[in-house]
């Protein structure tokens, strides 16, 4: 959770919330210093959600081979969704600003918009954003549902691939070890990039390190423990570049209008997955 100090303070809040309950606490107080100020936003971030669902020990995608489970009824799903519902209910979120749009930057940069939870890469972006908040961002841990836990989890992800008509595999292939486990490293973390690998989250010099965006915060040790805390178990389905490229147009209405749930939103994505996920011959129930 990346939280602008500046902002909790003006709101009265001396610490982070450490629990969802304390963040719920933490949105009404944020949106009472004025209509443009929330402590975050959202139209339809679906790995933002998924982040909240693994969290909370939902696992609604369970993969067998070319078998998918599609289920958004349990527990953990149910708490996380129920959560997220009742801050959109009651206006507690920006649900105008989109992520990585110039309004987003803008709120980020005048204080309006306080916290973003979010991946550890966000620090190599951040600096660029909102450069007017430098200094008054800090980084923490995820709230978490239980007071004294400490479970995370993963927000999106992304790999590096060779395609079989590559006509130079070798080289590319040693460009990727440079990249990804190499001399690359080094590059990349310099630049502000967190690069999920153990070589550099176990190393003392990126865990102590004090970065001067963050008010001197030594971000990389919370970035580390981000990474070992995050809860096992879960899994996408084969198809879900595609379930995830649809699922803001069936989203939208409910952030632009106000009507219906994130819980119907769900079933109406399931339903769709279902569907696809048969057509492209996977058994999907």
């Amino acid at each position: 959770m990346f939280y602008n100090e500046s902002t909790l303070k003006k709101a009265g809040i001396d610490e982070p919330p450490a629990t969802w309950e304390a963040y719920y606490e933490a949105a009404k107080k944020i949106h009472a210093l004025g209509d443009d100020y929330y402590i975050a936003q959202d139209t339809g971030d679906i790995f933002f959600l998924l982040s909240l669902i693994w969290q909370a020990g939902g696992r609604p995608f369970k993969v067998d081979g070319t078998k998918v489970r599609i289920d958004f009824t349990d527990p953990g799903t149910t708490k996380a969704v129920a959560f997220w519902q009742k801050l959109l209910d009651e206006g507690l979120i920006n649900t105008k600003i989109t992520g990585w749009s110039d309004d987003w930057n803008r709120a980020l940069n005048d204080g309006t918009l306080a916290t973003q939870t979010m991946g550890g890469w966000l620090t190599s972006t951040l600096p660029e954003r909102a450069p007017k908040s430098s200094g008054d961002f800090r980084v923490a841990l995820m709230p978490q549902w239980q007071q004294g836990a400490k479970t995370g989890a993963a927000n999106g992800g992304s790999s590096f691939g060779i395609p079989a008509a590559a006509e130079h595999k070798e080289a590319a292939f040693t460009f990727l070890e440079y990249f990804a486990h190499g001399g690359g490293l080094s590059t990349r973390v310099d630049a502000g990039a967190f690069v999920p690998n153990l070589s550099v989250l176990d190393n003392e010099e990126f865990q102590g390190k004090a970065n001067p965006y963050f008010g001197g915060q030594k971000v990389g040790a919370v970035l580390a423990e981000a990474s070992e805390i995050v809860g096992d178990g879960w899994q996408y389905p084969p198809f879900f570049e595609w379930a995830r490229s649809i699922y803001g147009d069936l989203a939208s209405p409910l952030y632009t209008t106000g009507k219906g749930s994130l819980a119907e939103v769900l079933e109406q994505w399931r339903q769709r997955c279902i569907q696809y996920g048969n057509e492209q011959g996977f058994e999907v129930s």
